[in-house]
């Protein structure tokens, strides 16, 4: 018998900036999204719009009452937060997910949503 070596189909996109939530209160950022915004920052300030169901996570050096530590993974290549208490005060899910991003310029934070699954969209940004 011969050995037949498996190919994922799925690919890691290091090009794309994500967030993913994990069961337990925890956002972690992808590599892509800690070196564009975190890197060099201790903390993160959380923000929502209900309206929207938009998250909005502000990074921020300034240790402010209601920031949460930005833990940077052991390979310095993502980071995340663990904040429970976000998701329980906003009656947000927290079952685990992947988020699209984008920077919002003028707020100076990331804006992130998930996209519904089936959707046409190519981002949550498209409409």
């Amino acid at each position: 018998m011969s050995f037949i070596e498996f190919t994922a189909k799925k690919t890691r996109n290091l090009d794309k900036s994500t967030v993913s939530i994990n069961r337990g209160g925890r956002i972690v950022f992808s590599q892509r999204c800690y070196t564009d915004y975190f890197k060099g920052f201790k903390f993160a300030q959380l923000f929502y719009d209900p309206d929207k169901g938009i998250l909005g996570i502000k990074p921020t050096n300034e240790e402010l009452p209601n920031v949460y530590l930005l833990k940077v993974g052991r390979d310095q290549k993502n980071a995340y937060i663990s904040c429970i208490a976000y998701f329980k005060y906003f009656q947000i899910n927290d079952s685990s997910r992947k988020m699209d991003t984008r920077w919002n310029k003028e707020l100076k934070l990331i804006e992130a949503r998930e996209i519904e699954k089936g959707s046409s969209q190519k981002t949550l940004f498209d409409n």
